[in-house]
């Protein structure tokens, strides 16, 4: 039946074949962010459905339009756009996702329910996403927030992906000084050891006065 269909709409598809690359070629020519981006979406949707069987070319295509898409934003608006990837649904494609500079909120490049997600009040000048690996052993990544307003608040935010939420907030660390914390310093402090959720909390020391990182668990979330 296969080679029947081919055998008849042959020229069709070569037609159709011709027109794709050349729209794809025309596009990466004067660059994705000067033509509507659901044009190269459904061009891109229609070929990995119909002519690849492999999923992760695609999928890698999305995000790097994504990508791309976040760059001239940026640019337009002037404002650096913080992204992190990761396996954030579980399927074991790399997937992005950034704050929003117009909203604030969350956004992730594909999947049912990673579209966007209002989880919290975010400043995309200050404030940042950092993945953290699969934390609770799931299959998908999980990430955290660090939120950062001088006089107001200085916190770690950690998310673990959920089926039904889907996300829940698993973690809040007050960081306990008015000094913006370093990248380093923020992924310091949550990781995973020995099939538990440790993270590091800093302690005031009552004979010292002075503050100490301490190593805590969180016994409720066991893999």
């Amino acid at each position: 039946m296969k080679k029947i269909f081919f055998k008849r709409h042959k020229n069709k598809l070569i037609a159709l074949f011709i027109f794709c690359t050349g729209t794809l070629w025309f596009a990466n020519y004067i660059g994705y962010q000067h033509i509507p981006g659901h044009v190269e979406y459904v061009v891109q949707n229609f070929i990995g459905r119909y002519f690849i069987k492999e999923e992760a070319p695609i999928d890698f295509e999305r995000a790097q339009f994504l990508n791309d898409s976040l760059q001239a934003e940026s640019q337009k608006s002037n404002e650096v756009t913080h992204k992190i990837k990761g396996n954030f649904d579980g399927t074991g494609f790399i997937d992005y996702a950034f704050i929003s500079p117009n909203s604030g909120h969350i956004v992730f490049s594909k999947g049912k329910a990673f579209s966007v997600v209002d989880l919290i009040e975010l400043n995309p000048n200050d404030d940042k996403l950092f993945e953290e690996g699969d934390l609770d052993n799931d299959g998908a990544d999980d990430f955290s927030v660090y939120r950062y307003k001088k006089g107001w608040h200085n916190e770690i935010i950690t998310y673990l992906h959920s089926d039904n939420e889907p996300w829940t907030r698993c973690l809040t660390i007050d960081l306990n000084s008015d000094e913006k914390a370093s990248d380093e310093d923020i992924k310091a402090r949550v990781f995973r050891k020995n099939g538990k959720i440790y993270f590091l909390d800093k302690i005031k020391d009552e004979k010292t006065n002075e503050y100490k990182l301490v190593s805590k668990s969180l016994n409720s979330f066991k893999a």
